[in-house]
């Protein structure tokens, strides 16, 4: 074997090599686009298997060789309307030419006149070379991948037409026969790669044509989540995906709320909100949680669907959910005016790209979150140092207020001229404002770490009995305790306690009913009760009633004053004593609240002074 044999059987073999993925196609799909693709290498290969075999001289087989052989240049334009647009003068030309030189291997079966072999030659030149021409300018308005191969097909066309002319030459000049056959051979392979590379590139070369784009938009994506607008993020991501793929890409991203897909950059083809059952391709990979690949929109989706892609001029159609973990984000389209533009393998890449656009989608949200947590944070922190300055700034004057209306209230009572129960409820009133403020005030403590807990060896009991004693306005409540109950408490604290849940007892009920405290020993603990016939609370809502700035649901605000602090500080005080305090209620029958302390036998006082770290 020398080496222009060696170069010829390359050249056939990539021939044949190319056939096999086409006729593949072509039987998977059966579009005309794949159709065209195999008749063309099919044969192609078919005249050179002809020649292998030795059977150019079989009479009825030179007639089919040739119409076979004059099919390729139409077969060429063909290709070239698949991928592009011709004019119809051009292919309606190409068809009559198809049909004369068809006639003219009918006539003149061998040694045809030289003028016949020139315009035999020249067909085949001038729809090549139209060919070529006509995929370079697909380049222009292409990218990616689909650019290199519309380059490669193009670059294909141009080298086959030259090998031609050079065949055709060598026929009429039989002298020069024997140093033209040393270009012709290198050509054909030439011509044999860049189809290769044009009409079925190899996977290894589609992703080495992607790596670029892929590498681009890898690196860039760890700064995509912080760009100022999500449309932004969103564009990037389209604009990489097209470049990928060389196709124009959008994403459409899910409201759960309103249970929609919605797309930010207008698609032709394409409506802007779709809902699930929507035939379009791009909700159908959304519902299954699948990539899809739609080869030719026109024979493989809904009629309406197809309309709207057809209208728009889309054919061939890449789908890929875009998802984290179970959370739904969007989808992923990709679509193209050539059906032969993607493979299957590309379903790969868009499947990589939507997850990519899960991750920077994903992280933009945990971004807006932490960014919604800090500013809620930030607030709070200022609502709760205005409260404390207010706080601060009112106990002053309302401890003289205080101090001048007992004052008067005693003049009053003397003199006699005034009626004493004004100041009565005057007094009461700034009782209350004080324990409102009180609560502000330890609310903020609390947050901050600020409280110490003093304790002494204390008698439950007693200072139950002692507040009891010295409240008047507590007649509704009925005390039973059993004693001694001692243990180590901050005695101001459980006195604070104690009040605020006997005074929400009595807040919450009807004048007319009493309200029941219990005091009692369980086991190593005392376990005290409040016991009201009050309006209730929601069930939902007894463990929330124990956070800051929370009250029960059924409570008319506009009826019953109070912040939502007072439980917020019992639970606090209770849990520093070591203990627990819960609810228990039937909305409408009444409210028991439970608190249980540990208890200690101790003979010596003792000091806590913990302080209250609250994250």
């Amino acid at each position: 074997m020398n080496a222009l044999q060696f170069i010829t059987w390359t050249a056939q073999a990539l021939l044949f090599v190319i056939l096999a993925p086409t006729l593949a196609r072509a039987v998977r799909h059966r579009t005309r686009n794949a159709i065209d693709i195999a008749l063309f290498f099919g044969l192609l290969d078919a005249l050179l298997l002809r020649s292998f075999l030795g059977l150019g001289n079989v009479p009825i087989l030179s007639e089919v060789s040739a119409a076979m052989a004059y099919a390729l240049p139409y077969l060429m334009l063909r290709l070239l309307i698949d991928f592009g647009t011709v004019p119809p003068v051009a292919a309606r030309a190409s068809e009559v030419s198809l049909v004369a030189l068809v006639l003219s291997a009918i006539i003149y079966p061998a040694a045809p006149p030289p003028l016949i072999t020139a315009l035999r030659t020249l067909y085949f030149v001038v729809l090549f070379v139209y060919s070529g021409v006509g995929f370079a300018r697909l380049v222009a308005s292409s990218r990616g991948v689909t650019r290199r191969r519309m380059q490669a097909i193009s670059a294909g066309n141009i080298l086959f037409a030259v090998v031609i002319a050079l065949a055709g030459t060598l026929a009429l000049f039989p002298a020069i026969a024997q140093p033209g056959a040393l270009v012709i051979a290198p050509g054909i392979l030439a011509t044999s790669l860049v189809w290769l590379v044009g009409f079925a590139p190899p996977r290894a070369l589609r992703r080495l044509w992607q790596a670029p784009e892929l590498y681009a938009f890898l690196t860039r994506a760890a700064f995509l989540p912080r760009l100022d607008d999500l449309s932004l993020i969103v564009r990037e991501i389209e604009r990489a995906a097209g470049a990928a793929l060389g196709a124009s890409a959008v994403i459409g991203l899910w409201n759960e709320t309103t249970q929609e897909l919605r797309f930010a950059t207008p698609t032709p083809g394409l409506p802007e909100i779709l809902r699930p059952g929507d035939p379009f391709p791009a909700m159908l990979a959304f519902e299954a949680q699948r990539a899809l690949y739609v080869e030719d929109a026109d024979r493989t989706v809904d009629p309406l669907a197809a309309r709207a892609n057809k209208e728009a001029g889309v054919r061939a159609i890449l789908a890929a959910p875009i998802t984290s973990g179970a959370r739904r984000l969007g989808v992923l389209r990709i679509g193209a005016a050539r059906p032969p533009i993607f493979s299957e393998e590309d379903l790969d890449v868009a499947r990589l790209l939507a997850v990519q656009a899960a991750i920077i989608l994903e992280s933009r949200m945990l971004i807006e979150e932490a960014d919604r947590t800090r500013a809620l944070e930030d607030a709070g922190r200022l609502r709760e140092d205005l409260l404390s300055e207010v706080a601060h700034d009112l106990k002053t004057p309302l401890t003289t207020l205080f101090g001048h209306a007992q004052l008067l209230q005693r003049r009053v009572e003397r003199s006699k001229t005034w009626d004493p129960s004004v100041f009565d409820q005057i007094i009461g009133d700034i009782r209350r404002l004080g324990r409102l403020i009180d609560d502000l005030l330890d609310a903020s403590r609390i947050r901050h770490g600020g409280i110490l807990l003093r304790s002494a060896r204390q008698d439950l009991s007693e200072i139950m009995r002692q507040i009891h004693a010295d409240r008047p306005e507590w007649r509704r409540v009925r005390v039973h305790t059993e004693g001694p109950l001692r243990g180590p408490f901050d005695r101001p604290r459980i006195e604070q306690v104690i009040e605020n849940l006997v005074g929400n007892a009595l807040k919450y009920s009807d004048r007319g009913r009493p309200v029941m405290v219990g005091l009692a020993r369980d086991g190593d603990s005392a376990h005290m009760t409040v016991q009201d016939e009050g309006i209730g609370i929601v069930a939902d809502d007894l463990e929330r009633i124990f956070e800051r700035f929370q009250r029960g649901s059924n409570i008319e605000s506009n009826n019953v004053a109070g912040a939502g602090l007072g439980l917020f500080i019992c639970r606090w005080i209770v849990e520093q004593h070591g203990g627990r305090i819960w609810a228990e209620s039937v909305v409408g029958a009444g409210t028991t609240m439970h608190v249980s302390l540990p208890l200690e036998d101790a003979d010596s006082a003792s000091v806590l002074g913990r302080p209250l770290v609250v994250t």
